[in-house]
This record gives structure tokens, sequence and C-alpha cells, in this order.
């Protein structure tokens, strides 16, 4: 309640500021493509006059660790900017991740349950997530949950994929998300908003940010509260997000960073799963989920052509779950906590030889440390240390690491990255990665051939680990997963850029692929997997106010042990959108996705049968008006023509919903 009341006395103190405006062409931002902006997968060539200027980030980093225009990476790169963001009114990073080819969320019905994230047939604990080039701590699975992932203050986000973990390490098969945050760097004035959403199923969200610059002091910070009942019952779900960038430029050379983030979500769970029995609703089953950060980073310009970065990352991950339904192993049910501890150190050096050519060299040491207890108390002390007694497993773990890459132009057109990496395990030893991409644009045509090829090691999660039997020790029969994989494409645009079409090959070979033994609950290395699809794209800006964006993904996802579709991996996807800006000020984005060909263990069967799941098609639209100078109202309907459909079987998604708000800019 008190939320609601500040939130609707700043909302009130905003109403006079906001004026009719004025000479609304002038001030309205370029067009932007309703699809994510694509390198080396269809960006089209921006030198021709007649194609609209894009508002995309002018470098990328994450495929190389260098900043490099994203229009000259020679890996599959898709970026989705903060205006395309907003246009699609996306509520998290799972939704802004629709339109990527080669990636699939696949969410347990409502928000605040598990989101699988699929990358070129590799699943969750095999893709790395990157906020800031930093790495979050991963959950037992080995990966780092997407449905907690709020956009309040979100600059961009970098997907590149195709293995990666001889650019950032281990965990990087399917390939990387790295989330980009907001800075106040370079306002001349701060900028402040406030927003408030309501909808269906008793939905409100809101969202304070401020950013701003004084001097050698610059800030970005943004809180959040989402509160909803969701559809079915015991389904509730609540989110508060704090994210916060603070900077000190100490001199021309030395600039100090603090990066923080807050957030913790409680969810009820609305269904558990028990023999043929089929799906059992439990009262009191939820689950709760607390992550916090602190990085502080010092960044010194050493020589014109020598930069230094580094910094030191400390990260708490936790999490609550509870069930009262019985099992095999409990007759009673329990609460089951978790918490992951990390301190992470990273190096990183930039060497600017030549105009054509540079360098990067770093090294990487984390320590973490993970213990889960059963039938322990929630969290009445949120930071308090746990129980000794209840405690059941504990495990500590280091990764050491040191890589080196380079960005090389050797003639005007041809682009090359190599790099190397080495990372050693204390529980799994010591592993070589390496990675080699390369482009090529015509001159003319402006045709971009564009190639790579590269390893990646995934080492087994606490989850995998600790699971032997039904029992929590851990299974030194597991052995860290292997993979080499390449892609290869080209894109072509035409009629001076306002089409662009492009496709890519890749393939993924894996080796030691850990999966489970559904009847005995006990991981194992599989000797051979393959994924292998095509990624097709095609934008169309046929006029400034219009966007139109197609794309089609083929992904054989394959246990060659058994020749068996490995589990949730969709074999087709179709994505479209379409934003119009009929008048100046008002933007309409409509966005769709159907799938089909998905695999998975049927929950309802005793002896774990594998079911095709049936396809479906969902989709949304999202309206936006600037009605006044620094009043904006927006609406949208989810899962437009009210689609009934599962994503993962048993979990439900939502029926169709309407949302509507204001946010007021000062």
């Amino acid at each position: 309640m008190k939320r609601f009341l500040f939130l609707g006395a700043a909302l009130i103190a905003a109403l006079p500021l906001a004026q009719p405006m004025t000479a609304r062409a002038q001030t309205t931002p370029p067009p932007v493509p309703s699809t994510p902006t694509t390198t080396a997968t269809g960006n089209a060539d921006q030198s021709a006059s007649n194609v609209p200027p894009l508002t995309e980030p002018e470098v990328v980093v994450t495929a190389t660790r260098i900043p490099e225009p994203a229009d000259d990476s020679a890996s599959s790169v898709t970026v989705v900017t903060r205006q395309q963001i907003d246009e699609n009114q996306y509520q998290n990073v799972a939704q802004a991740l629709e339109q990527v080819p080669g990636v699939e969320v696949e969410t347990s019905g409502t928000p605040g349950q598990l989101d699988t994230l699929i990358i070129r047939g590799a699943t969750t604990n095999e893709n790395l997530i990157l906020v800031d080039g930093k790495r979050l701590p991963a959950d037992l699975a080995g990966g780092f949950d997407l449905t907690d992932m709020t956009l309040d203050n979100v600059e961009r986000i970098e997907v590149v994929r195709g293995p990666l973990s001889g650019v950032q390490g281990g965990s990087a098969m399917g390939g990387v998300i790295n989330i980009i945050t907001q800075d106040g760097k370079g306002l001349e004035k701060p900028e402040y908003s406030v927003s408030l959403e309501a909808g269906s199923y008793s939905t409100i969200h809101d969202v304070v940010t401020a950013r701003g610059a004084q001097g050698a002091f610059d800030w970005s910070v943004a809180v959040s509260s989402l509160d909803t009942q969701n559809q079915r019952a015991n389904n509730d779900y609540d989110l508060q997000n704090y994210t916060g960038n603070m900077g000190w430029q100490i001199s021309k050379e030395l600039r100090f960073t603090l990066a923080t983030t807050h957030r913790v979500s409680t969810a009820q769970n609305p269904a558990q799963t028990v023999n043929s029995s089929g799906y059992i609703n439990d009262p009191s089953s939820w689950s709760q989920i607390e992550l916090w950060t602190v990085i502080p980073e010092l960044e010194w310009k050493t020589t014109d052509w020598w930069t230094q970065t580094l910094s030191y990352e400390r990260s708490q991950y936790r999490i609550a779950a509870h069930t009262s339904l019985e099992s095999l192993m409990d007759d009673e049910g329990d609460t089951q906590r978790t918490q992951i501890d990390e301190n992470r150190f990273d190096y990183d050096n930039i060497f600017k030889v030549t105009d054509q050519l540079t360098l990067t060299a770093g090294s990487e040491f984390s320590d973490e440390k993970t213990w889960q207890a059963d039938d322990g108390d929630p969290f009445t002390d949120i930071f308090g240390d746990p129980p000794v007694a209840a405690s059941n497993y504990n495990n500590n773990q280091t990764n050491t690491s040191g890589y080196l890459g380079a960005d090389w132009q050797p003639v005007k057109g041809w682009k090359i990255d190599p790099s190397f990496r080495t990372d050693h395990y204390s529980d799994f030893g010591t592993f070589a990665n390496w990675r080699f991409a390369t482009s090529y644009r015509v001159a003319g045509p402006q045709t971009l051939f564009h190639s790579s090829y590269g390893t990646a090691t995934t080492p087994p999660s606490e989850q995998n680990y600790l699971s032997f039997g039904g029992f929590q020790v851990p299974n030194f029969n597991l052995k860290p997963e292997q993979s080499k994989g390449f892609d290869f494409g080209v894109e072509q645009p035409l009629w001076n850029g306002k089409v662009t079409l492009g496709s890519t090959y890749f393939q993924n070979n894996i080796s030691d692929l850990i999966v489970d033994n559904q009847a005995t609950s006990q991981p194992y290395n599989v000797n051979q997997a393959r994924t292998q699809g095509v990624e097709n794209t095609a934008t169309w800006h046929p006029l400034d106010q219009l966007d139109i964006g197609l794309g089609y993904t083929y992904t054989d996802a394959e246990d060659l042990s058994n020749h068996r579709l490995l589990s949730l991996r969709p074999r087709n996807v179709y994505t479209f959108s379409v934003t119009e800006r009929p008048i100046p000020g008002v933007s309409v984005a409509w966005s769709g996705s159907a799938l089909n060909g998905v695999e998975e263990t049927d929950p309802t069967s005793a002896s774990f049968a594998y079911i095709h799941e049936p396809g479906y098609f969902t989709s949304r639209v999202a309206v936006t008006w600037q009605a006044r100078k620094y009043l904006q109202v927006f609406g949208r309907i989810e899962n437009v023509f009210n689609d009934k459909y599962e994503e993962v079987a048993g979990y439900p998604a939502l029926d169709q919903g309407f949302y509507g708000g204001v946010k007021f800019t000062f």
C-alpha cells in the first residue's frame, strides 16, 4: 500500500508538468526495426541515404571482449535495443528474446515459474548469461533462470550464438546473452520516470527510474515491483527489483564504477506431479528466490593504446522451496533451502596495436560455496547463516582461467577474430577451448559472408554432481560436456537496404552430454549428441513508419545413442513482427511466434514415456501514445487470440490478458 501511495503522489506531482506537445515530428526518435537488429544474420547496409538511421548501439562487446561496431562483427550477433523493448512493451528478458533467431525460452506456464533457455539446441546450463560482461551465480542446475530478470535499467541485450567458451569460459556451448545496463554518463540534466501498469489477473506493475550526471559523478537507478495472481489456484507471484550503476570519473584516465543488484521474488506453485495420478494442486507449495550482487570496477586507460580493467564481484543466490506433497523419500513434504555464495575477480587488458589490430588478454578467478538444507525454516533472517545441523550438502569449488583474443582486419571488408582460453576447475580439471570467427563484406552489393568454429566445455552442475542414486553425495562418474561447433551464413541487403535477407547454417557436436535417467533420478553421460539447423531472417522497411520482420529457425537436436530428439527443443520456430508509427507519437507493435516438433517426457506417466507436444501459436499487440511531452499512455494484449497451449507439459500458459498504464518522465 505504501508503494501505491508513493507512486500516486509522484503521478499527481507530475501532472502539472505535462504540457501539449509541439513540433512532434521533430522530437520523435527515428524509426527502428521492430525485430531485433541482427549482425551476421540480417543487418542492412545503413550507408544508403534513403534508409532511416537506426538507433542501435555503436559497439558490441560480447563476441570478442573488444568493443567493435555492431555491423562489423564476424559472429552471429543479435542486438535487442532499448527502443525495441519500449515499443513492444516487453516485461522481462525472456520476452525480449522472443524474436531472436535460434533462441527459444520455454516457460513453465506463468510468470514466476521456471524458464528454460534454448540456444541452437543447447539448454539453460549450456548457455551463459552475463550482465555488463559479468557472470551471474548459477543455480544448482548450473544455469541462471531468466524468470525474474526485468528490463527496468537495461540499455540493450546482446545475443551471440555458437560455442563461445574460447572467449567467455565454461557453460557457453549454445551461446551467450549479455545484458547491458544503462548509465548516466553524458546527460546534460537528470532524467526521472514513474510508470504504473495494471491488468488482467490482478496484475500491478510499477517502475521508478533516475539517471543523471553531476560533475565527475553519474548514476542510473531503477526500482520496480510486480504483483499478480496469475490464473490458477495457488499461482500468485510477486517480485521486487533494484538495480543501480554509480560512476566516478576520477581523472581523464581513471574511472570507478559500482554496480549493485537486489532482487526478491516469491511464487506459489500451482501444480505438482504424482506418478499416474496426474496433476495435484498443492495449496502450500511455494518458492522464494533472492539475489544480490555488488561489483566495484576500476578502469585505467594506462596509455593511448592500453586499457586495464579490474573488477570484484560478490554475489549471493538464495532459493527456498516448500511442498507438502508426499514423495518416496519424504512422507510429509518439506522446505528445501539452497544458498550459493560467490567471490569473483576479473582482470582484463585491451591493447590497441594498430588501427587494424586489437588484442585482449586477461584472467579470472572465482570461489563458489554451495550448501543445501532440507526441513529448515523459511527466510526468517534473509541474510542469516544456515543452521549447521540442517545442512545435508556443502561444497566449495574454484575456477581459475586465462584468455587471449584478437580483433584483426587485414584488409578492408575482411575481419578475423581468433581466441583461446584455459579454465581450471578444482572439481573437474583443466580444459582448453578456442574459437575462430571470420567475415567478409563484398564491396558494391554489400553481401556479407561469415563463419565461426569453436569448442566449449560445460561442467556438471551441482545438481547433477550431488545426485547419485537418490543420495546427496558427489557423483564422480560424471564428466564435463565437450562440444565442437561451427556456423556459416550469408546476408544480402536489397533495394538500397530496404530489404535484408539472411541465412545461417549451424552444427554443434557434443560428447559426454549429461542427461537424466527419469526412472532412477540419476544423471549420466551420453556418448554423442548433435544439434544442427538453419536460422533464416528477413526484414523489410518499405516506409520510415513501417518495419516488418520474419524469421524461421529449424533445429534438429538429437541424442545419437538412441536417435531420439532431445527434450524441449522445438524443431520448427516461426516468428513475425510488424511495427507501425501511423502518426507522430504513436506506435503499434504486433509480434508472434509459432512452433512445433517438441518432444519431452510425460510427467503423468509412471514409465516416464516420451510424448510429442502439440504445436502452438501466440501473439501480442502493444500500443504506445506519447500524449504529452511528459506523459505516455500505453496498453497491450497478451495471447491475442486466446490460444490454449502448454510450453511445458502440465503448466498451461495464461489466457488472453489486457494491460495498460501511464508513464511520467520529467
